[in-house]
């Protein structure tokens, strides 16, 4: 008899301690869930406002890249002497180039 008192003081301690302490873990489980979940929209946040940035900064690179390879072909279509449609053009030079080219 004694044997199933003790079996029972001990059941019931479980039991009362299960009870208890349950509510008390899944308290404290979800007020570190919340923290993290905090932490996490907050540098997920940053993270968008610097990828934002970032693709800004790429097409100003871009366009940027874009008009430097224009202006290098317009000076490179210059020297040789071609026009935009593909055409000769005649480059006049002026009374002064001609005259030192005559001099020398």
């Amino acid at each position: 008899m004694p044997i199933l008192f003790e079996l029972g003081f001990v059941i019931l301690l479980i039991v009362i301690v299960v009870f208890c302490a349950r509510p008390i873990v899944e308290a404290y489980s979800e007020k570190i869930r919340t923290k993290y979940k905090e932490i996490g929209s907050e540098q997920g946040h940053q993270l968008e406002k610097r990828v934002t940035q970032l693709e800004a900064e790429i097409l100003e690179l871009r366009q940027q890249l874009r008009a430097a390879q224009e202006s290098a072909d317009f000076a490179l279509k210059f020297v040789r002497g071609e026009s935009e449609d593909g055409s000769d053009v005649v480059i006049k030079t002026t009374t002064r180039e001609a005259e030192a080219k005559r001099k020398s």
